[in-house]
Parts: structure tokens; sequence; C-alpha cells
């Protein structure tokens, strides 16, 4: 239940085996390099090296390998998710691959295959917008090339809605010099052709205008619009059967995926390799590298590299006070799941406390009271569980589905007491319901209001307690007696005022009440502002810490109302499905029976959904500020060791 315990690790050997010691380490995955460059000073007597031609050659690899994965992504059938299966390698395979997968040839392959299908995608559409241009002029049986303007004639194509058209009809009636054919009538246009003198050329393309006559261009070849309607025909076909057989091409291409991705995170893993070593030192024949390794890791690493490498040294030391170390929360099993959450909203620093443990029974009561139902926990549990032994995932992928086990072991237990079995589906089936073990929250909705304020208050305690054991942890005596203890006092006055004022506790204890008011109240004004310089800094901020203190505990303690209400809309949304589904099964026979199943199982998995992504969201809002903000910074980065990742493939020895 802490942060782990860091220790340095240095490292020095001979240049010849500074590869084989990084390859070493990122196996072992337990060594946090540390980047010289922020120590150059102390090390004056070595120098950095520079980006290697190797590593360049290895980044090039990664990019292209990167690509030809993305190609094939955008022509799998079946897209790639997080949880599908990985396939399996063995390392002698993933050695042959090396010598046998000529990459860069599969890559211009891939390249110009993808090339050549946008080529043929854009040509697809220049003919589609040519036919769909062409086709309300189909019926013209003129060569397009005749519609041409003659030394005393021009014409015009184009097209009016179908209700200017007598309009516009009417108007060039009036023209002489001006005629107009009716080509066709599509979709509410009137498709026309008009001729007219070039003299009044001016007037009648005027006329046209006013009556919104959308001025028509088609290509002026010796050939009627049919026949250029086939011709167009003709290519697409020829450019889709040129398609599909690039297509074909990529269905090939696409059973070499499983090699690229294998390829891709044997570089990725050999590009962060390469990546490090800009963070060493060197020195004629020698390097030195200096890391940071878990206290309960560091011998056995250390008994490794001197076992495995001759010319190596390794020493071990304690951190010292201005170092900055990354972050390795140590838990319990039990506990570790609720790491995903920390996680989120980020890390203590190293001397600071954990808040993994405190959080952890909080968020899974929390969660099981807002979703309340028996048979929605079971399905949780039953989701997570097959998730966890179905798929290969990482340390955060199993941290996530162990923590919705939990979720939904606690959901089960608060369904039970409440009496939430798919919401009241019991008295449809047995004819009555099972009575709640502890409230039913339709039933009783205030009583459930209570208790969601009465966890809130303790959850808020917690808080202030887990302050006040840091500040005891770190033997800061003084910092307890002057913020937690005045704080505690001021929240017993104020707790019990209240429970006065709604009768829970007896009116006798009022002046009790005010004096634990008065007195944490005063400490509070006199001690919060003690480190500003100034009188009126201290006084200014002693009552800010009053107000926020006070105010903040009441607008602390609505808030986790939203428990309540939650708890309330799960109940309220299942019986609510379960009414519409047995109403419709009554009232038509048997395609009744099918419309209400699909209600029914529809309904409750849009119910489990919803109501599940609120307790999440609402109760981890409830951890991060409620609870986080009366003890918690997150100041610390996590503890990222050189590892191997592989995102696509497991690699067996």
């Amino acid at each position: 239940m802490a942060i782990a315990t860091l220790k340095k690790i240095d490292i020095i050997g001979h240049s010849a085996e500074g590869d084989l010691v990084l390859e070493f380490l990122q196996g072992e995955g337990k060594v946090e390099v540390i980047d010289l460059a922020d120590k150059s000073d102390e090390y004056r007597d070595l120098s950095f090296q520079e980006q290697s031609f190797r590593y360049e050659e290895v980044s090039q690899a990664v990019e292209k390998l990167s690509r030809l994965i993305s190609f094939f992504e955008d022509f799998r059938e079946t897209k790639r998710s997080a949880l599908s299966p990985k396939p399996v390698l063995r390392r002698h395979e993933l050695l042959d691959l090396l010598k046998k997968l000529d990459y860069d040839a599969l890559y211009k392959r891939c390249r110009e295959t993808e090339s050549s299908l946008k080529k043929l995608g854009k040509k697809r559409v220049e003919l589609a917008s040519r036919r769909k241009e062409l086709l309300p002029w189909s019926l013209l049986d003129t060569p397009l090339d005749a519609l041409r303007d003659t030394e005393f004639t021009a014409s015009s194509l184009g097209s009016v809605r179908e209700e200017s058209f007598p309009q516009l009809q009417e108007a060039l009636e009036s023209f002489p010099e001006a005629h107009l054919e009716v080509v066709n009538e599509e979709k509410g246009n009137v498709y026309l052709f008009v001729v007219y003198l070039k003299t009044a050329e001016e007037e009648v393309t005027e006329l046209l205008r006013e009556h919104e006559f959308a001025f028509h261009r088609l290509p002026g070849v010796p050939r009627r619009v049919k026949e250029f309607l086939k011709e167009i025909a003709v290519e697409e076909q020829r450019l889709e059967s040129e398609r599909l057989a690039r297509l074909d091409e990529v269905r090939n291409l696409l059973s070499e995926e499983n090699k690229v991705a294998a390829l891709l995170d044997y570089f990725s893993n050999f590009e962060k390799r390469e990546s490090v070593k800009e963070h060493l030192l060197y020195s004629g024949e020698t390097f030195f590298l200096q890391g940071w390794i878990t206290a309960q890791d560091a011998l056995a690493a250390q008994k490794k590299l001197r076992a495995r490498f001759d010319t190596v040294e390794v020493f071990l030391s304690d951190p010292s006070p201005d170092d900055t170390l990354p972050i390795v929360l140590e838990n319990k099993q039990i506990v570790r799941p609720f790491e995903f959450l920390t996680g989120i909203y980020g890390y203590p620093a190293y001397q600071d406390v954990d808040p993994t443990p405190f959080l952890a029974p909080f968020f899974a009561v929390f969660f099981g009271y807002c979703l309340g139902d028996a048979v929605y926990g079971l399905i949780l549990v039953l989701a997570s569980v097959f998730a966890l032994r179905k798929f290969r995932m990482g340390p955060q992928g199993q941290r996530f589905f162990r923590l919705l086990l939990y979720c939904g072991v606690s959901t089960i237990f608060f369904g039970a007491l409440t009496s939430g079995w798919l919401g009241d589906l019991p008295n449809y089936i047995f004819g009555r319901t099972i009575p709640a073990i502890w409230v039913n929250p339709l039933e009783n909705p205030t009583d459930v209001l209570s208790i969601a304020l009465i966890l809130g208050i303790l959850q808020i305690w917690t808080g202030y307690a887990v302050a006040a054991y840091d500040n005891i942890r770190r033997k800061r005596y003084l910092a307890v007696l002057l913020d937690q203890a005045p704080i505690f006092l001021l929240l017993a006055g104020l707790t019990g005022i209240g429970l006065i004022f709604l009768k829970t506790l007896s009116a006798e204890a009022t002046n009790l009440c005010l004096a634990l008011v008065g007195v944490g109240g005063i400490v509070i004004l006199a001690a919060h502002g003690r480190h500003e310089r100034s009188l009126a800094g201290k006084a200014g901020f002693g009552v800010l810490g009053l107000y926020t203190t006070a105010i903040g505990y009441l607008s602390d303690i609505l808030s986790y109302s939203r428990l309540w209400a939650l708890s309330l809309v799960t109940g309220a949304m299942a019986a609510t499905v379960n009414l519409i589904a047995f109403t419709v099964g009554k009232m038509v026979p048997i395609v009744g029976i099918v419309l209400a199943v699909i209600i029914f199982v529809v309904g409750h998995a849009a119910t489990l959904l919803i109501n599940a992504l609120g307790a999440f969201v609402h109760t981890i809002r409830l951890q991060f500020v409620e609870f986080f903000t009366k003890f918690f910074k997150s100041t610390g980065k996590p503890f990222q060791p050189l590892s191997i990742e592989n995102r696509f493939t497991v690699i067996q020895e």
C-alpha cells in the first residue's frame, strides 16, 4: 500500500557490449534509463553519442512498416480492435522473417497498388459526374458538335424549375429572334434547347437569367448523347474490372499482414533501444548508463548483469534529495486494478501518499450503489471474465477489466440489497417482487438519499484523515494541529448542526456543536494564512480558508446526491423497459411476443450501457473533485522502463 522504493543503477562497461546490455535491459523491462544530458556538468570527461546511421535506418523501417499496416487496415474486411487476438510467433520464426521478407519490395508494391486504386477512383468519380451531367440530355438526338454557334445564330442548353417554365415560354414567344425546344422533363426540372439570332443574344440571355435558367455546357464532340453515355458505360466497366483486379492484388498482399506486424513490433522495439543510446555517456572504449530500478528488482538485476557480461560493472545507490524519481505504484493484488483510475488523474510525487488504496473501496461501493441491479452486475462480471480469459492484453487492459469485475460484484451486492433484478422483472414472472434486504430506492427515495449523503460525509472525512496521516508520516505534527485538526472540529460541528436541524440529534448538543464550529473556525482564521508575510495576506487567506472549508463541505456533500439520482434512474429505466415489453407482448398475438423480446433485450442492453457509463463517470468525478482535492496532488510521472512492447504480435521463445 505504497509507492515502490527505487534504487539508482549505474552500469559501466566496454562499448563493444553496449548494444547487448541495452538489449538485455529491454528484455527484462525493469530499468528506466535516465537522460544524462541534464547532468552533463557532472560528467565533463564523458561525451554523448548522436543519432547513428543505424538509428536512421531503423526509423525508416518503422515508418515504412507502419504505412504498410495502415494500408492493410484500410482494406481489411474486419477492423482490428484492442481486444482482437494477437498472432503468436516463435523467436526463430521472427528471425526467419527478418532474413526472408523483403519489406522494401512489399512497401513498393503496396504503394503502387494504392496509387493505382486512387487514380481509378478519381477517374470513376469523373465519369460518374459526366454521366450524371449527360443523362438529362439523353433524348437530344443531335451530335453535340452540331450545337455550336454559326455565323448568325447562337444557342444555349439549360434547365429551369417546372414552375418557372410557363413564364419563360411565354416570355420567349415575344421574341421572334429566339426559338425554344423542350428536350426532357425530369425531377421537377425542364431541360431546354434555346436558339436565337446573335443580334438578340444579349436580350435573350438576360431574359433567361431573369427566369433562373441554369446554363449547361456539354462537350462539343461529334457524337449524340446516347452514344456518349454508352462510351462512358464501357469505360466504367473497364475501370471496374481493373479495380477488381487491383483488389485481388490487395487480398494477396493481405496475406503478409501478420508478417509485417511482427516486423513492425521488432523494429519499433529496436528503435526504442537505439534512441536510448542518446541518453548514455561515452569515454573512449567505455559506456556509462544510469537508470532507475525498484529496490525489489535491483539486486537480481545486478547479479544477472555481472554474470552475463564480462566487462560490465553495476553499482546500486539510493536516490539523492535532488533527484526527481518516477513513480511505481505498489499495491496488493486486490487493489491493483484501481491503479487504472489513479493513472487517469495523475501520479503522486515520490514522497507523497498513493491514493489508490483509499479510493478503491469508495469507487467500488459508489459504482454498485449507482447501478444497483444484480443481473446487470452479473453481466458485467461475466463480460469481464470472458475478456480476461479470451483476449491477450497489456497491464492497463487487464487492470480495466479486473476493475469492471469488481464493480460488477459490487453491483450484484447492492442489487440484492435493494431488490434490483432487471428492475422489477420478478413481479412479471412470479407475480410479486423480491423484497429488498436493505432498502428499495423507488419505494424509499429519501432513505437512499440519506445514505448517499452519509457516504459522502464519510469519504470527505477520509480525505482529510489521509492528509493528516501524510503529515504525521512526514513528521509535520504542527501542520496536523493547525490544518487538519481545526477542519475536523469545524466539520464535526457543522455535521452536528445539520443533524440537529433534521431532528436526528438532540437539541441539547447545540452548544457543543457551536463550540466545535467556533474553535475550528478561529484556528483556521488564525493559521490558514500563516505562510504569508504580510498581516493583510494572513488575514485574507484565513478568511478564504474558513469560507472554502465551510461552504466547500456543504457543496461537496450535496454532490454525493448524484449517487441517489443514478440509483433511482437505473431502477426506473429498467422497470419502464419491463412495462413496455410485457404490455406489447400481451397486446399483439405472436408478433407481439417477438417485439416484446426485442424491446426487452435492446431496452435492458441500452439501460445497462447508459447507466454503467453514468455510474463510472459520476463515481470517478467524486473521487477526483471531492476526494482527491483534500490530500492529493498529481505531480509525479509514471515509471517508464526500457521494455519490449508488442502491439500486434506475441513472441514466444
